[in-house]
């Protein structure tokens, strides 16, 4: 009886495979944490101008001291 060989995929078995895509998982959580990082920032820059503008320049925008904050984290998709 042949002796059977069991062929694996390449880099299979020698856990190279794994830690590579661990490695490119990492990579891309770093990557979408430094974006959100990057907006939140851009967010909170948006929202100190505008808290410092008199309530009528807020009306002139369709802004008020309420809806602010909803205006900053939801842009123009109110």
């Amino acid at each position: 009886m042949p002796s059977v060989t069991l062929q694996f995929p390449s880099g299979r078995g020698t856990g190279r495979s794994f830690i590579a895509q661990l490695a490119r998982d990492l990579v891309g959580c770093i990557d979408e944490l430094g974006s959100a990082i990057a907006d939140a920032r851009q967010m909170a820059a948006e929202y100190h101008e505008l808290s410092r503008l008199p309530d009528v320049e807020l009306a002139k925008r369709g802004l008020s001291r309420e809806t602010l904050a909803r205006h900053v984290v939801l842009g123009h998709r109110q």
